[in-house]
């Protein structure tokens, strides 16, 4: 699928007259990469603080947020009453780049149940950290733990699939080959595999580095399907695969871990909020090592209503 010119937006740079009139940008107060604090937000901060609100995460249903010239409100990500108070204008710009999948994905939720007016900010990185010790399912130094693998709020499934002989497990990959196995290994019955991998990558050689720490799953689903492919850079495809893969398999329920790129992840978002009997999101929350990448590329930004 082509998608218009006006779905995405790539930067070298973003600038003050790349944003809407009105928009409010919505940050991670404390990002722990320096792509994360782009020299707008810093202009932005000093000269109009009332566009600016910063998040920080404090459980995983829970955040605080304000802006640089109010008082610190809580609020549940679960409690459409409390998110309302964030969303107080016209337009909205959230840069998702230094925020935990936790915090973006249940708010990217309510917009869309709201149908508020909001662009996705991503800023991809100029390199990873290598790993001090890579081995056959790693080559980035990324994470320092996992938390749980508890549900992202807002996307539990009570019911779940209706038939467990007709299970699909789609998984973007990305350079942690444990994190989609770990993922699997909590399913029963196993289901089918379908991998997903970003072609293009960032990177001419990150799909072959995606491909190489995912090889043991790889070569377990190698019999059961397909690899699909989407840019990595781009969630309208991500959320175009999951479309097809469903009509691939019709009647089948759909497990999604979207522990590849995070456009990939928030097209995955967005398909199970527009699909919630028929998917399920699955993910470990990771934390991430302070100075994880380094520098910063291209600035993505995303107009997620033309997504459906």
């Amino acid at each position: 699928m082509i998608y218009p010119a006006e779905t995405a937006l790539r930067l070298e740079k973003i600038t003050i007259q790349d944003l809407l009139p009105g928009e409010k940008v919505i940050l991670a107060e404390v990002p722990t990469e320096n792509r994360g604090e782009l020299d707008l937000w810093t202009d932005l901060k000093r000269d109009s603080p009332e566009r600016i609100i910063l998040l920080n995460r404090l459980s995983n249903d829970k955040i605080e947020f304000t802006t640089l010239n109010s008082d610190r409100k809580e609020a549940f990500l679960t409690d459409p009453n409390d998110l309302k108070a964030i969303f107080n204008g016209e337009r909205f710009l959230i840069d998702i780049t230094a925020l935990r999948h936790s915090v973006w994905a249940p708010l990217i939720k309510y917009v869309r149940a709201q149908d508020i007016d909001i662009r996705v900010l991503y800023v991809e990185p100029k390199e990873y950290k290598d790993h001090p010790n890579p081995s056959s399912d790693t080559k980035f130094d990324l994470t320092t733990h996992f938390e749980s693998s508890l549900p992202i709020a807002g996307f539990s499934q009570l019911l779940g699939p209706e038939d467990e002989n007709k299970c699909l497990f789609v998984t973007m990959l990305g350079f942690e080959g444990s994190r989609p196995i770990r993922l699997l290994s909590a399913i029963e019955p196993v289901p089918t595999v379908v991998p997903i991998i970003g072609v293009p990558g960032f990177e001419l050689e990150y799909p072959t580095y995606a491909v190489t720490c995912n090889r043991t799953l790889l070569m377990e689903a190698s019999h059961q399907s397909e690899l699909r492919y989407a840019k990595a850079n781009c969630p309208f495809e991500a959320y175009n695969v999951l479309k097809d893969i469903q009509r691939d398999f019709p009647g089948y329920y759909m497990y999604i871990a979207p522990v590849g790129t995070k456009p990939h992840a928030l097209g995955a978002i967005l398909y199970t909020i527009d699909n919630p009997m028929t998917t399920e999101i699955l993910y470990d929350h990771p934390i991430g090592k302070k100075g994880r990448t380094t520098g910063r590329t291209i600035v993505n930004i995303y107009n997620i209503k033309k997504i459906k």
